[in-house]
């Protein structure tokens, strides 16, 4: 039987659940088990499977941890230690997101390359002691991010500063389509179906203040809006001028 215990401190105690929701389609694969068990002071996951089972699950735990640390870990280091104007929440959100998403293929690597399982895997400790390397590059974004934290002022500077980093991230996605739902918006790929949206580290609660910043997570290779009279005028002219000649809209 193959076991292995991730934990983490209390303060961080979400992360388990996020955890917990990525690995549930391993654990299934693998036929195994996984409990959360929310102890006072450090929760841990427990997963088990069987040995020849073990390959599934290991490949879920390195991928989703990976995933959590490139795109949670790096946006809460962003928060903490830029100086981001907040006055448009339209804005910040973007360049919040457009710099978690900057160069996250290399962070990802990273991370992979300096994971390695056993028994037991304390998340922070992992996080402050071996991912250091990682932590000094975010650094140089905050940096490069506080030393341009004026332009986010100044709507036309910021708008080709943001187009800049959204043209440097890798597409993960081929086609989107946005839609009207319940007072905000869903996303759907080329079939119709609402995309997974954890799997693209994405929050399901898209409104008018995210949607700009959500579809830059994602990047996909073109954008059909199918509700750009319901969209507000200063969102739609972000869309357009962030992703330009990638957006095709539609009433």
């Amino acid at each position: 039987m193959y076991e292995i215990n991730l934990s983490i401190d209390n303060a961080k105690a979400d992360t388990l659940a996020r955890l917990q929701e990525r690995l549930a389609p391993y654990v299934s694969r693998a036929d195994g088990v996984m409990v959360l068990a929310e102890s006072v002071g450090r929760p841990t996951l427990t997963l088990a499977c069987e040995e020849d089972k073990k390959a599934v699950l290991t490949c879920g735990i390195t991928e989703s941890v990976a995933d959590i640390i490139v795109n949670k870990f790096k946006s809460e280091y962003l928060i903490e230690n830029s100086k981001l104007p907040i006055n448009n929440t339209v804005n910040y959100n973007a360049f919040l997101k457009a710099l978690v998403a900057f160069d996250r293929e290399f962070d990802r690597e990273l991370v992979l390359k300096k994971l390695f399982l056993s028994k037991d895997l304390m998340l922070d400790g992992f996080y402050n002691f071996r991912l250091r390397e990682l932590r000094a590059r975010w650094q140089e974004v905050v940096a490069l991010a506080n030393d341009n934290s004026g332009y986010v002022t100044f709507q036309e500077t910021f708008l080709e500063l943001l187009k800049f980093i959204v043209n440097t991230i890798n597409e993960s996605i081929d086609e989107i389509h946005v839609r009207k739902k319940d007072g905000g918006y869903y996303l759907s790929s080329a079939d119709g179906s609402e995309i997974n949206y954890r799997a693209f580290n994405i929050n399901p609660e898209i409104n008018n203040e995210t949607l700009l910043s959500e579809l830059i997570v994602l990047s996909p290779s073109k954008i059909y809006i199918h509700c750009a009279d319901e969209i507000p005028k200063y969102v739609y002219d972000m869309l357009s001028g962030v992703f330009d000649k990638k957006l095709a809209a539609f009433s």
